[in-house]
């Protein structure tokens, strides 16, 4: 009843108009663009389910590196295997 959280670090980490995903298959946007989404639609969105999930039995942790999500406990990877 954990969830480890990897790859969370909802942040653009290419500066100006390079990529924003690591992946194909979104519309090209601007790294600006992007980083609104993330910081104005997105990260609000997590302290509600961070409010759910602790009602629960179900544990949530972060081990994804410099991650801007700060609702859960942060914990190294390393640690958690």
């Amino acid at each position: 009843r954990r969830i480890v959280l990897l790859g969370y670090d909802m942040g653009v980490n290419v500066p100006g108009d390079g990529p924003t995903h690591w992946h194909e298959g979104h519309p090209r946007m601007s790294a600006a663009h992007v980083s609104h989404n993330l910081t104005k639609s997105m990260l609000p969105k997590f302290p509600s389910l961070a409010e759910a999930l602790a009602k629960t039995d179900v544990e949530v942790i972060n081990a994804t590196p410099g991650s801007a999500l700060m609702c859960w406990p942060h914990r190294p990877i390393e640690e958690l295997l």
